[in-house]
């Protein structure tokens, strides 16, 4: 016997509907074996292929036939729901149950009316069909995580033996759709008695798979692997222009064009690298998509970043005034400082130009406390633009700092 018990992918958000739907099953349960008659809770609100219900569809996930039908798939759930459940949100994820089940119901009757009339007057109960979905999205979107795996095994009284193991999602999952297709052809072709619904487990799986495949899973498995890969290989410490993590966060823009990290990673590598220009490029397509997507947090810690390679990569004058305002808003005045540093430099002809010097001058002078770099942009704007808009806002300062300097 093997028994899934937990996986190794860390969670963002708190699994409140997975949470909540193990809560419901549990409740029903208690409802029906304390203070109901249970074959009479199974009758009326399982799903019968022979007199299907629309409420039986759908109450049949929530009843089941005993504890240790129960707990098994509750512990399948709780394992594999919490992921799927961090990837669609709290509401879809409750939506992928409700349909999985009911794309299990379908496919259980249709084969089993066909295959066995007599099979099709047995009520289905069981959240198993449901889970099942839950199962084939996992298997789509996350099949590289590691699934921690308990099993127990022995030959009659003599000898038993248990343990752990972890296994890949993908071949946890491919492995058991692989052995409910072959036992449900099986009981079906030899019309075999089963207390296990293996078709609804495959319908089931079915839709998980289709609503992968609609929601956009494979591209998205496929760049955060990619993405895993690239971080690996920059920790290896492969990183240089002709490095391998520029081969690797370059097979993430081959599949996202629009990931802002892949972006960045390659801008810094290659700054690293001594190619300033191709530094730029990449690092004005990230900061771009950054300004599109109003992260100006990201921006400045970003550009923080960049910085830190110590190249001296020059981007675009729009670029560079975006990146010295969010860098001022967000309280990283250092940073802030280079941005309008580097945009009066190379681009002193643009209309930014000048403002950026006297922006420069204005966190000089009342941020980072240097009144000889505030007076020098002062008077470098009045020898640019000796009749420009900020003129006399330019005088005003270099007044003042002079003052200030003399008072010290």
């Amino acid at each position: 016997m093997i028994v899934p018990y937990d996986t190794e992918r860390p969670n963002k958000t708190l699994p409140y509907s997975t949470a909540a739907l193990i809560a419901v099953n549990l409740a029903v349960y208690i409802y029906q074996y304390f203070f109901a008659n249970p074959v009479r809770i199974i009758n009326t609100y399982g799903f019968t292929p022979a007199d299907p219900t629309w409420y039986g569809a759908l109450t049949s996930e929530f009843v089941h036939s005993g504890f240790s039908h129960l707990a098994g798939n509750m512990m399948f759930l709780w394992v594999f729901g919490r992921d799927v459940e961090d990837a669609l949100g709290h509401y879809f994820f409750v939506l992928l149950y409700l349909v999985g089940g009911l794309g299990a119901d379908v496919m259980h009757a249709t084969v089993v009316s066909a295959a066995d009339p007599a099979a099709a007057q047995v009520s289905l109960v069981g959240a198993s069909g449901a889970i099942s979905a839950i199962m084939g999205l996992y298997a789509v979107r996350f099949y590289r995580t590691n699934v921690l795996v308990w099993y127990v095994w022995g030959l009659w009284f003599f000898y038993w033996r248990t343990g752990t193991f972890k296994v890949k999602a993908g071949w946890f999952i491919g492995l058991w759709f692989v052995w409910q297709a072959l036992a449900g052809f099986v009981t079906a072709a030899m019309k075999i008695p089963s207390g296990v619904a293996y078709w609804g487990h495959v319908g089931g799986t079915f839709v998980g798979l289709l609503a992968a495949i609609l929601i956009g899973s494979p591209k998205e498995a496929k760049v955060e692997y990619q993405v895993e890969d690239a971080k690996s290989a920059e920790a290896s410490g492969a990183g240089g222009a002709s490095g391998s993590a520029i081969y690797q966060w370059g097979r993430v823009l081959n599949t996202d064009p629009t990931n802002i990290e892949a972006h960045l990673k390659i801008g810094e590598a290659y700054a690293r690298g001594g190619q300033v220009e191709n530094a730029a490029n990449h690092l004005t397509i990230a900061f771009s998509l950054l300004a599109e997507r109003g992260n100006r947090e990201k921006a400045a810690a970003a550009y923080a970043e960049v910085l830190a390679v110590g190249q001296r990569v020059v981007l675009p004058p729009d670029i560079l005034f975006r990146l010295a305002c969010d860098c001022e808003e967000t309280g990283r005045v250092a940073e802030a400082e280079k941005a309008w540093m580097s945009l009066a430099d190379n681009y002193p002809t643009v209309p930014d130009g000048g403002t950026a010097l006297i922006r420069l001058a204005n966190l000089r002078e009342h941020n980072l406390a240097i009144p000889q770099g505030a007076a020098e942009a002062y008077a470098r704007y009045l020898k640019a633009y000796p009749n420009g808009e900020w003129r006399d806002l330019a005088l005003a300062g270099l007044l003042r700092v002079g003052k200030k300097e003399t008072a010290t």
